[in-house]
């Protein structure tokens, strides 16, 4: 779908190539397809998925110390939104190194590499971010306690995860509250600027969508769409 829009879109070199601050033309695309069929031929047992795991989350603690020491809170990465979905995945890589831990007093050490990884993942502010990851928590409960074949710990996360989200529905009822208008939590709702900003660009994307009903302007084009939209 993605190459049928790229041959009928507004601008063809962007949607095949991108461009150099994002990186996500068709032509990219097909390196990471690429890359999905190289980790799958070449990790082919648990153990070498381990080793790739292991390696992934070091390289992320080392990431989260250059962050919250070095001169840039962003580390390396150069932005926070990046650092932010890039910490995400090695949550759960640790996650899943924890569950999959063959001993059950040793696998509490893969609790270590998570606070280094939480507090600059905290640092970022990345509203979408925490969102996602809190939203993919309630979602990991919600699996555990509907398939796993362990039945304390299907019960004991369908508690964990009616818990969260009634706590979760508490603290955003009090959305009106002086505290909660004072607090990080103002910036996970509709109010936030950036929000506003993205509602801009649907509407944008709303009136232009006649024009365009089935593959839109092409892939990467939507720049295009916005400048002409915007008031």
């Amino acid at each position: 779908a993605i190459l049928i829009s790229c041959l009928i879109s507004v601008d063809f070199n962007l949607s095949f190539w991108g461009d150099a601050e994002r990186m996500l033309g068709f032509f990219h695309l097909v390196h990471f397809l690429i890359f999905y069929f190289i980790l799958i031929t070449v990790f082919r047992t648990w153990k070498e998925w381990r080793l790739l795991f292991q390696s992934s989350v070091l390289i992320a603690v080392i990431v989260s110390f250059i962050g919250l020491f070095g001169a840039d809170s962003y580390s390396t990465i150069g932005n926070t939104a990046y650092v932010s979905g890039y910490l995400i995945f090695n949550i759960y890589f640790v996650v899943l190194l924890f569950f999959r831990s063959p001993s059950k007093s040793l696998r509490w050490l893969y609790v270590l590499p998570l606070i280094p990884m939480l507090i600059e993942f905290k640092n970022m502010h990345t509203s979408g971010a925490i969102i996602g990851l809190t939203i993919s928590f309630l979602l990991m409960l919600l699996l555990l306690g509907l398939s796993h074949v362990n039945k304390k710990i299907r019960q004991g996360s369908l508690v964990l995860f009616i818990v969260a989200v009634i706590i979760i529905i508490g603290l955003f009822s009090q959305i009106n509250a002086p505290w909660f208008q004072n607090s990080f939590l103002k910036n996970l709702t509709s109010q936030k600027v950036t929000f506003q900003t993205r509602l801009i660009s649907w509407k944008g994307a709303f009136a232009d969508f006649h024009n365009h009903p089935i593959l839109g302007t092409g892939f990467g084009n939507y720049a295009i769409i916005f400048d002409k939209y915007f008031d």
